[in-house]
C-alpha cells in the first residue's frame, strides 16, 4: 500500500493487498495473545514480537496491551521504527520502477519517491525531539492523533471488499500465508537471540 503511488499500482492489487493485509492483521492480533504466553517471553520481547509481525500501528497497539505497558510501548516504538524503513523502501522501488521503464521503453515517472505520511512521520519526530511543540499542546494532540487512528482503522475496515479475498487464487492465498508465518517465525527468532 505504501509503495502503491510510488509503482503505480492498480486499483484492484491494492483492494486485494489492504483485504489480505486486514484479515491477516487481524489474524494475528487475534493469535498473538493466546500464543505467546506459552513461549514465556519477557513483557518486552512480548511487544518486539507484536510490533516485527503485526501491519497496523493500531493493532500493535491492540496485540500487545495484554502484556502490559511495557509491551505496549516497545511494540509501538518497534512498529513505529518499521514505519520508517518504508521511506527508504519506496525510494529504491521508485529508481527500479524508473529504469524498468527506461529499459521498456515507457515513460511513465513516479512523481513521489516516499508517500506524504513518512515525510509527515519524519517532520513530527523532529518538532517533538526538539521541543517546537508547546508541552501545552501534547495532550490535544494525543488525542487527535487517537481519534485519527481511529478513523483510519474505521477507513481500512469499510474499504475492504470482502469479496476480494475469497476471490483470490489459491497461490495467492497460500503466498500470504506463509509469509504470515514466515514473519511470525523470523520475529520470534531475531527476539530470542536479542533477549
Amino acid at each position: 500500500m505504501a509503495v502503491a503511488p510510488v509503482i503505480h499500482a492498480r486499483e484492484e492489487d491494492i483492494g486485494a493487498t489492504l483485504a489480505f493485509t486486514a484479515a491477516g492483521g487481524l489474524a494475528i492480533v487475534l493469535g498473538l495473545p493466546l500464543f505467546l504466553p506459552f513461549l514465556h517471553l519477557s513483557d518486552i520481547a512480548e511487544g518486539s514480537v507484536a510490533g516485527l509481525t503485526v501491519y497496523a500501528v493500531p493493532q500493535v497497539v491492540a496485540a500487545a496491551s495484554p502484556f502490559g505497558a511495557a509491551a505496549l510501548h516497545t511494540g509501538t516504538l518497534v512498529k513505529l521504527m518499521r514505519v520508517l524503513t518504508l521511506g527508504p523502501v519506496c525510494i529504491v522501488l521508485s529508481l527500479l520502477y524508473a529504469r524498468k521503464n527506461r529499459q521498456t521503453g515507457t515513460h511513465q515517472t513516479s512523481r513521489r519517491l516516499v508517500p506524504w505520511y513518512i515525510t509527515g512521520f519524519l517532520l513530527m519526530i523532529t518538532f517533538r525531539s526538539f521541543n517546537i511543540i508547546p508541552e501545552a499542546l501534547l495532550p490535544v494532540l494525543n488525542t487527535l492523533a487517537t481519534t485519527l487512528t481511529v478513523m483510519a482503522m474505521a477507513a481500512l475496515g469499510l474499504s475492504i471488499d470482502v469479496r476480494s479475498v475469497f476471490k483470490a487464487s489459491g497461490p495467492l492465498m497460500l503466498t500470504v500465508a506463509l509469509s504470515l508465518a514466515g514473519l511470525v517465525s523470523a520475529s520470534l527468532m531475531l527476539t530470542k537471540i536479542l533477549t
